[in-house]
């Protein structure tokens, strides 16, 4: 296979928690153009893939499994200013990459990871549902994307605006749905800044080092009137665990109802606050039991609040989590239908997925 390239070696997330093993394929098409070709032969040799952004995430989703083709998007990095107001740019390109391309225009995002770097991917950001600092303004991303276009692995394309049903669902899909290949984003003038909305302008978006620290969040959505109550037993969790990490204080994070919330990300159309405990690698390493031991407090937690909503896109989950009791019933069988449309051979992210026979409620 002349467009792939053979490797056993050993590939991890940002946790560092998971890591591949066996022989898999990379790919990392330079251009849509490449994808396409990609796709194609790896549709006529009936191989699975697993798509990687820039492999932040710490829930293994982004880590190729033996005998998988890993599709690299970093390649899928071109901009064009084709709309006042948006831009459009490839799914590679880092969101805070995108924002320094903006700010010498005159224009920023409207939503953007935390940490003031290059990190989140846009396609991982819309995998993952994403928010940050800017949310308590304008919601979560979601609310700031206002079309994306994808590519399945049948080859079939296609522009998935704010009105077609599937757009909610692809907000914390975790790459099982479709191949992002880029997004038209919103933006708006920075203050002060007064330049012409640089229409046509293209190229493509320069790379920044990336360069993170090593850390762990658990992290839930809940109903507004429950945020309080909800940062403060989180944080007492914390508390008795304060070994485990070198602690950062308790977060919360405000994300007002606009136009929808994506059902992958919380049930329910109403405000939301994004309530969050999290910590450094404390010195001599991880340790990996008491890491556990939290994350089944956190666990009891969420399941003695129903309406609580586990940020399961991104952050670290162990084998054996429950995916499907995780959305529950209704969200899980309206999941499983986009993916049987969309990936009907089941060949994209096998494993993550599980796809049973329709659970029915009981």
């Amino acid at each position: 296979m002349p467009m792939f390239e053979p490797t056993s070696r050993p590939m991890t997330d940002y946790g560092g928690f998971h890591q591949s093993s066996g022989i898999y394929w990379r790919f990392a098409p330079p251009d849509v153009g490449s994808l396409w070709a990609g796709l194609a032969e790896v549709k006529g040799r009936g191989m699975a893939v697993r798509i990687r952004g820039a492999g932040y995430s710490m829930n293994g989703s982004s880590i190729p499994r033996s005998g998988e083709v890993l599709i690299e998007t970093k390649g899928l990095d071109s901009y064009v200013f084709a709309h006042p107001g948006t831009i459009t740019a490839g799914a590679g390109a880092t969101m805070w990459d995108v924002q320094r391309l903006l700010q010498p225009f005159g224009y920023e995002l409207l939503a953007l990871d935390d940490g003031n770097m290059a990190a989140a991917t846009i396609g991982g950001y819309i995998s993952a549902g994403g928010f940050g600092a800017q949310s308590p303004r304008h919601g979560g991303f979601w609310e700031c994307v206002e079309s994306i276009d994808i590519v399945t692995l049948e080859g079939a394309v296609r522009t998935v605006g704010r009105t077609d049903p599937l757009f909610p669902w692809l907000f914390g899909s975790m790459g099982q749905l479709c191949i992002i290949v880029s997004a038209t984003l919103a933006v708006r003038p920075r203050a002060g800044a007064g330049q012409p909305f640089p229409a046509g302008k293209r190229g493509r978006v320069p790379s920044s080092r990336r360069t993170w620290e090593k850390a762990i969040c658990f992290s839930a959505f809940v109903p507004r009137p429950l945020w309080n109550q909800a940062r403060n037993e989180l944080a007492a969790i914390g508390d008795r665990h304060r070994h485990v990490w070198q602690a950062r204080p308790a977060y919360a994070c405000s994300l007002p109802f606009r136009r929808f919330t994506p059902p992958l990300i919380h049930p329910g159309q109403q405000d939301l606050v994004a309530v969050g405990i999290w910590g450094g690698e404390p010195e001599g390493g991880w340790d990996h039991i008491a890491i556990r031991a939290l994350d089944a407090e956190f666990s009891l937690w969420l399941r003695a609040h129903p309406n609580f909503r586990r940020y399961a896109q991104t952050e670290l989950l162990y084998p054996g989590f429950d995916i499907a009791a995780h959305f529950g019933v209704e969200c899980f069988d309206r999941f499983r239908d986009w993916k049987t449309m969309l990936d009907p051979t089941g060949r994209l992210a096998p494993g993550l997925l599980d796809l049973p026979a329709r659970r029915e409620s009981a």
